[in-house]
């Protein structure tokens, strides 16, 4: 749930810019929200309060203390050889670079190859945002209640179909406002739905067994191989989308959706290899007792 903050903010954000380019001019666009920011800094610096100074005790803390300091023992070859931890980097870092390709790129691909008006181009681009948002907060609850312990296979689950709403979207790009809208939003849902999996839930599980209490820096790690996705995906999408036009820059989305949904489904054939050898416990005869 906590999750969905990030991508509603997208949609204010995109909606605000289509509004003040439209009525004041671009200058708007970067004043305005600059004051906004500004005043919700001083917002939270007035207002902030640690945990103990208003009485409340935060359960674990002492020991997410100690796993920092243990954490920082810990380097990122070392990290890289923890099973599974790749397979979830790499998956983070296409899934990245597609969000934010169809952040930035969409609007002037309904706008130009599509034939939208400006504005609606920019609102309809929202689209992928809000099922972010949607995506965000229900994910996780089905993946808790159909793959109940078995967290990486849903997640990859939702990488693939992320991927196959990508490539509906493409295939049926023409066929009108429904279309578009109707796989946009489910591109965005499935894409973004296992962020905080991902990016959280799971690399820091992966940190803390076997005794690592790494969570905090392999959580790091993770986020870190998204965001240097996100830095690649401008000159990337840049370059493909001059050399082969608009439908390369989809086919490389779809690639990289499909790279992203192998890595998760291998990573979730490491840990059903490893928890399978674990050994069930046997009940006890009680006869024989």
């Amino acid at each position: 749930m906590f999750g969905t903050c990030a991508f509603a903010g997208g949609i204010g954000g995109t909606a605000l810019a289509v509004y003040l380019q439209k009525v004041y001019g671009w200058k708007s666009v970067y004043f305005t929200p600059s004051v906004i920011i500004i005043g919700v800094g001083i917002f939270v610096w007035v207002l902030y309060q640690q945990p103990d100074e208003v009485g409340i005790e935060v359960p674990g803390k002492e020991r997410n203390a100690t796993s920092s300091k243990t954490a920082g023992k810990l380097t990122w070859l070392q990290m890289l050889k923890i099973p599974m931890l790749p397979e979830i980097a790499v998956s983070m870092f296409c899934l990245k670079v597609v969000r934010y390709c169809m952040y930035m790129w969409l609007p002037m691909y309904l706008l130009q190859r599509l034939k939208y008006t400006p504005a609606v181009s920019g609102m309809l681009s929202t689209v992928f945002e809000v099922g972010g948002v949607l995506g965000s907060a229900v994910i996780g609850f089905l993946i808790d209640k159909f793959f109940k312990g078995r967290t990486i296979f849903g997640t990859g689950v939702s990488v693939l179909l992320s991927a196959i709403s990508l490539t509906l979207f493409l295939l049926t790009c023409d066929w009108g406002w429904m279309f578009n809208v109707t796989f946009m939003f489910l591109a965005g849902a499935f894409n973004c739905g296992p962020d905080s999996l991902l990016g959280g839930a799971v690399p820091a599980e992966l940190g803390e067994q076997d005794g690592k209490n790494a969570a905090a820096s392999t959580v790091g790690l993770v986020n870190g191989f998204g965001s240097f996705g996100t830095c690649l995906e401008g000159p990337i999408i840049g370059y493909i989308s001059a050399q082969y036009g608009w439908s390369g820059m989809f086919y490389m989305m779809i690639g990289l959706s499909f790279v992203g949904t192998a890595s998760v489904f291998k990573a979730a054939a490491i840990h059903k290899n490893k928890t399978g050898r674990i050994p069930e416990a046997v009940p006890l005869n009680m006869d024989e007792v």
